[in-house]
């Protein structure tokens, strides 16, 4: 991993962060029956309202995170779903300060969902995401404008708000960009992709 910034910057309260790049890397996270998270037990978090501190006055600029050939699992052992995404490349850029968290992101990716050790249909999914995430501190909002997704071969374009109030409020606008049965077959197991792709120019999918 490689890190750049100046020293002092960081003295006046600006973390202008030139580059983070990580490579080759593997990240486990596991939830336990209680809800704990382990990487937030390991740095004393959890929970841990009073070790809050005034961030007011501190300014985050990343001008770009890169990974590359980064693996991150997520366990829940009360199910035992394990969900695993293997990051071929990522690159963003984080723009935060004590209102608003601003980030722009591109990144290619591989998606596998398994439940008690069996694989489920969700896998060897092929992902490519490119979006601008804001949110607002004090509207507890997420937006995303410029947001397109593809899995596999299917695009979709992805705009709207998130509301992480008392209730999750979802305002979003998804939109096949490719009205085929790419659609289709990005929901489905890769065994039954051939079976769908029989039917690709038969007629569009609305």
């Amino acid at each position: 991993m490689f890190v750049g910034f100046r020293w002092i910057d960081v003295f006046k309260g600006n973390f202008d962060v030139r580059l983070i790049d990580v490579a080759h890397a593997e990240v486990n996270i596991v939830q336990y029956e209680n809800g704990a998270i382990n990487i937030l037990l390991a740095k004393n978090t959890q929970n841990d309202s009073s070790s809050s501190s005034d961030t007011s006055s501190i300014n985050i600029h990343l001008k770009k995170l890169l990974l590359e050939d980064v693996t991150i699992k997520y366990l829940q052992t009360a199910d035992s779903l394990l969900a695993g995404t293997i990051i071929d490349k990522l690159e963003a850029s984080i723009l935060a300060d004590s209102q608003q968290v601003s980030v722009s992101l591109n990144t290619l990716a591989e998606i596998n969902v398994l439940f008690k050790k069996e694989t489920s249909f969700f896998h060897d999914k092929k992902l490519k995401l490119n979006s601008n995430i804001d949110f607002s501190v004090a509207e507890k909002t997420i937006r995303l404008t410029d947001t397109h997704l593809m899995l596999d071969k299917a695009a979709f374009g992805i705009g709207g708000e998130i509301a992480l109030r008392d209730t999750t409020f979802l305002d979003l606008k998804i939109v096949g960009e490719k009205p085929d049965f790419s659609m289709v077959t990005a929901f489905v197991s890769p065994e039954f992709v051939d079976a769908f792709n029989r039917y690709n120019n038969s007629g569009n999918v609305f």
